[in-house]
């Protein structure tokens, strides 16, 4: 008689890991989406201290020519892909949002007066 919890029929060997699959992938999914975040404050973090300079090196302008390519990093954090994230990461978004936009305000979403 199988166990119809798990598909396995009792005094059968199971391989240790075989079920943990599916809890691998949530962990990864979870990392990248921590990352994603992480990099976004990055960017935010860079650009804001980048701002106040008078001048850049070419490496300078072509990474913040880099951040800014598709969409300023302060808009991730208004997205709904950023409600998403933090949905399933089971985090406040209105906090961390918060906390990054007080942190590094000053962009407003604009391009580095430079690049």
């Amino acid at each position: 008689m199988a166990d119809k919890s798990s598909g396995v029929v009792p005094g059968t060997f199971v391989p240790f890991k075989l079920f943990d699959g599916k809890d691998r992938d949530n962990e990864a999914c979870r990392s990248l989406w921590v990352a994603v975040i992480q990099k976004a404050i990055k960017d935010m973090a860079y650009s804001s201290q980048k701002r106040t300079q008078r001048s850049l090196t070419p490496s300078e302008r072509e990474k913040l020519h880099r951040i800014y390519e598709l969409e300023a990093p302060e808009n991730f954090f208004t997205s709904p892909w950023f409600e998403e994230i933090c949905l399933f990461l089971e985090l406040s978004s209105s906090r961390i949002r918060g906390a990054v936009l007080d942190r590094y305000e000053g962009s407003n979403g604009q391009r580095h007066p430079l690049i």
